[in-house]
């Protein structure tokens, strides 16, 4: 996957209030490419130790791209 596509997994999932199917239907794919995408980015981000730390960074991360996108 290359970090791009990445990024613009975890900005969707974020959208679509981190719900796998959501996000698969939005993008047009499968669900289970969207978990593996959404594994990758836990491998490759330093989130904490528990899923809520993971879910709460995408939710941080979502939020500031946001405000330097409208900002």
């Amino acid at each position: 996957e290359t970090g791009g596509c990445l990024f613009d997994t975890l900005l969707r999932f974020a959208e679509h209030d981190m719900d796998y199917k959501k996000t698969a239907a939005a993008m047009s794919v499968h669900e289970n490419t969207i978990r593996y995408r959404m594994n990758k980015i836990k491998e490759l981000t330093p989130f904490g130790i528990s899923d809520t730390d993971f879910y709460e960074t995408v939710s941080v991360i979502f939020k500031i791209h946001r405000m330097k996108t409208f900002g």
